[in-house]
C-alpha cells in the first residue's frame, strides 16, 4: 500500500508532462477502479486526487467527477432502502467493501469542490445508525461485524467532510457528533468524531467552541488511540488560538500530563510547558495552582471548582482519594517547578490564606477538605517551592577558582548586582510572609488539628521542619517574637527530627562563641518513639544531663546565668511547655496552649528558670 500510494503521488507530479494519450487511459482505469468501488479504501483519496490532476492537466476531463459520484451513491442507497425496512444491522446487496470505498470517495469528491447534492448528505446521514438503536439491533442478530463498525467510521469522516464546506449541514451534524461522541462504545467511532469535530472547528468555530469540554472528555478516554488524537487536536487548536483556555480546560488538560500510558503523559508535558505555557506570558500554571488543589479532589469551593459540568465529566478527571494522592502531588509539583520566585511567593501566600487558613478558622471542613489541606502541605514542603534566588550559594575558594575566574566574574559584574539586589528584595518578601502569614498560620492549624487528633499533624510538622531547614534565618527571627510557639515548635519538631537545630539562634553581640547550626535532614515520623525513649544527641553531646521528656531543655533564653543557676537546682514541677513560658518570658506569647497570659506589670523573670526561680527573685526585690 505504501508503494501503491507513493506511485500514485508520483503520477499525479508527472501528469502536466504525460501525452495525451497515457492521460486518457491513466484516467479512465482510475475512473473505473473508483465508480465500481474495487479501489482500497487506503488508496482511494490518492486516486482521486491523481484523477483530478489528470483531468485538469488533459483540460476538459472533469465529466467523470459527477459520474463517479452518481455511481457511489448508486451502491450506498440500495443499503439504506433494506435498513428501513429489516432493521439497523442488515446486510447489504453489495460486498461490505465497495460500499465502505463507496462513502469514503464521496467524501473526498466533496473535499475536490465537488458540489454534493443533498440527497447524497442525507443518504449518509440515514447510513449513520444512532448508538441506541445499533445496541436494540445488536442484541437482536448478536454481536455487531466489523465491517459494520469500519462503515459507521467512514461515515462520519465523509459527513464531515461535507459539513466543512457546508454551514447548513454542520449544524445539523454536529449535535449527533456530540451525542454519538458520548455514548458510542466504539473506539472507533469516537476517534472519527473527534477527528471530524476538530475539522469543524477551524471552519465553524461559533458552531464547536461552546462544546469544546466535552471534546476534552476524551482525554480521559478508555482507548489510547483515542487520549493520543485528543490531545494532539485539543493543543492544535489553542496554538491556532480557535479554542481558549475557558472554563475546566486547563485542569482537563493536567490530567493528560499524569496519564498512565508514557508516551501521551511526555507528549502532554512537552505541549504544555513547552509550548502553550510561554503562549501564555507563563501566567497559566501560577494562576491556578491553588484551584488545582481543588479541582484535582473535586472539591468544591466557594471560589474554586465552581465549573458548569457533569457528574460523569467529574468523575471521569477526578483523582480524589488516597489511592490518586502521588499524581495530584506529581501534578501540583509540575506546575510549581515552571513558576517563577515570585510567583512561588504569591502562590505561598494564596494556599496559606485560602487552604490552610481556611481550615484553621473552620470555613473550610477537614472532614471533607482533608486530601487538599494534604496536598496544600506536600507541596509547601516540596523543593519545587524553593526560591533559587533566597538559596544560599556557597562561595567557592580561592584555591578552587580557575585562572580566568577574574574575567568571568568581571562580565558578570552587572548581572551579580541585579541579581543580589533581586535576591535581596525577596528575602525580606519572603521573611514578611513567613512573619505574618504561614508561620501563624500553620501555627493555628496545628492546634486545630490536636484537638482533632487529625492524621494530618504529621504531614504539618514535616512541612514546619522543611521549612525551618530552608529558611533559618527567617525562621529566627519568626520564632524570637513568639517564644511560646518556638518552644512548642521545637518540642514537636524534635520529635519528627532528633537531629535537627529549629531553636532560635541568639544573636553574636550576647554570644559572640555561639555559631548557628545547619539544618539537617528530615527524619522519618517512625523516630518519635526513639526520640522518646531517650535523651536526644545534642544534649548529650553538650555536656547537659538527660531532661525528662516532659519538660524538654530549650536553648530559649540560655544565659550564663540561667545556666549556673540551673545547674543547681531541681526544674520546676510544672510540665506544660504553655505555662511555663507564661510564667517566665516576658513577652506575651499567643494563647496556642489554652492558658491565660502573663500580667502586664509584671517584672521579667530570669530566662530559661523554672517558675520557683521567678516567685523567689520577686520576694527578694
Amino acid at each position: 500500500d505504501e508503494q501503491a500510494g507513493a506511485a500514485m503521488r508520483a503520477l499525479r507530479r508527472l501528469a502536466p508532462h504525460l501525452s495525451a494519450s497515457d492521460a486518457e487511459s491513466l484516467e479512465h482505469k482510475l475512473v473505473t477502479a473508483l465508480a465500481r468501488g474495487r479501489a482500497p479504501v487506503k488508496l482511494a483519496g490518492d486516486m482521486v486526487r491523481t484523477a483530478a490532476a489528470v483531468g485538469a492537466a488533459r483540460k476538459g476531463g472533469a465529466g467523470w467527477q459527477e459520474e463517479v459520484l452518481k455511481a457511489s451513491h448508486e451502491k450506498v442507497a440500495p443499503l439504506v432502502k433494506r435498513r428501513l425496512e429489516e432493521g439497523p444491522l442488515a446486510a447489504p446487496f453489495a460486498p461490505m467493501r465497495e460500499v465502505v470505498c463507496a462513502v469514503f470517495v464521496i467524501g473526498e469528491l466533496s473535499l475536490q469542490g465537488v458540489k454534493v447534492p443533498t440527497k447524497v448528505a442525507n443518504t449518509l446521514q440515514a447510513l449513520l445508525t444512532p448508538t441506541e438503536t445499533r445496541a436494540a439491533g445488536s442484541a437482536a442478530v448478536g454481536k455487531t461485524s466489523g465491517g459494520e463498525e469500519e462503515l459507521q467510521g467512514h461515515v462520519v469522516l465523509a459527513l464531515g467532510k461535507l459539513a466543512v464546506l457546508d454551514s447548513a449541514l454542520a449544524a445539523k451534524v454536529v449535535p449527533l457528533f456530540l451525542r454519538e461522541l458520548e455514548r458510542s462504545p466504539s473506539a472507533v467511532r469516537r476517534n472519527n468524531i473527534l477527528l471530524a469535530l476538530s475539522d469543524l472547528c477551524v471552519r465553524h468555530t461559533s458552531l464547536v467552541d461552546p462544546h469544546v469540554p466535552r471534546l476534552a472528555l476524551c482525554l480521559r478516554d478508555a482507548n489510547e488511540t483515542v487520549r493520543r488524537h485528543a490531545l494532539l487536536v485539543i493543543t492544535t487548536l489553542l496554538c491556532s488560538d480557535y479554542v481558549k483556555w475557558r472554563g475546566a480546560l486547563f485542569f482537563r488538560y493536567l490530567a493528560a500530563t499524569v496519564d498512565d500510558a508514557p508516551s501521551i503523559r511526555d507528549q502532554a508535558r512537552q505541549n504544555l510547558f513547552r509550548v502553550l505555557l510561554p503562549k501564555s506570558n507563563h501566567q497559566i500554571c501560577h494562576a491556578n495552582v491553588v484551584e488545582a488543589l481543588f479541582v484535582l479532589n473535586d472539591q468544591t469551593h466557594n471560589a474554586y471548582n465552581n465549573f458548569r459540568a457533569s457528574p460523569e465529566e467529574r468523575a471521569r478527571f477526578s483523582l480524589a482519594g488516597p489511592g490518586e494522592a502521588a499524581k495530584r502531588v506529581e501534578v501540583l509539583r509540575l506546575m510549581a517547578s515552571h513558576c517563577s520566585d515570585e510567583q512561588r511567593v504569591s502562590v505561598t501566600g494564596k494556599i496559606s490564606e485560602d487552604v490552610l487558613g481556611a481550615a484553621a478558622d473552620g470555613t473550610l471542613k477537614l472532614s471533607d477538605a482533608a486530601d487538599v489541606v494534604a496536598d496544600a502541605l506536600a507541596l509547601l514542603a516540596s523543593k519545587e517551592m524553593r526560591l533559587s534566588a533566597v538559596q544560599k550559594q556557597k562561595a567557592p575558594e580561592e584555591d578552587d577558582m580557575p585562572e580566568d575566574a577574574g574575567a568571568v566574574l568581571g562580565v558578570a559584574a552587572g548581572k551579580g548586582l541585579a541579581a543580589a539586589a533581586r535576591s535581596k528584595i525577596l528575602g525580606q518578601v519572603v521573611k514578611t510572609n513567613l512573619m505574618r502569614n504561614l508561620i501563624p498560620t500553620l501555627a493555628a492549624l496545628k492546634h486545630v488539628l490536636e484537638q482533632a487528633h487529625s492524621p494530618l499533624l504529621g504531614a504539618l510538622m514535616h512541612t514546619l521542619a522543611t521549612i525551618a531547614k530552608e529558611y533559618k534565618a527567617e525562621m529566627d527571627d519568626v520564632l524570637l517574637s513568639n517564644k511560646q510557639l518556638a518552644a512548642e515548635l521545637a518540642f514537636d519538631l524534635r520529635r519528627v527530627d532528633p537531629t535537627s537545630d529549629t531553636t532560635p539562634a541568639r544573636s553574636n553581640e550576647n554570644h559572640p562563641g555561639r555559631k548557628s547550626t545547619g539544618g539537617h535532614s528530615i527524619g522519618s515520623l517512625g523516630s518519635a518513639r526513639k526520640v522518646l525513649l531517650s535523651p536526644s544527641a545534642d544534649m548529650r553531646a553538650r555536656g547537659k544531663a538527660p531532661t525528662p521528656i516532659s519538660i524538654p531543655r530549650l536553648s530559649l533564653g540560655d544565659t550564663p546565668e540561667a545556666r549556673a543557676n540551673g545547674s543547681a537546682r531541681r526544674p520546676s514541677g510544672r510540665n506544660s511547655l504553655s505555662s511555663r513560658n507564661e510564667e517566665d518570658n516576658e513577652i506575651a506569647a499567643p494563647n496556642f496552649g489554652g492558658g491565660m497570659g502573663p500580667p502586664a506589670n509584671k517584672p521579667p523573670a530570669a530566662l530559661g528558670a523554672g517558675g520557683r526561680e521567678s516567685r523567689a527573685l520577686r520576694k527578694r526585690n
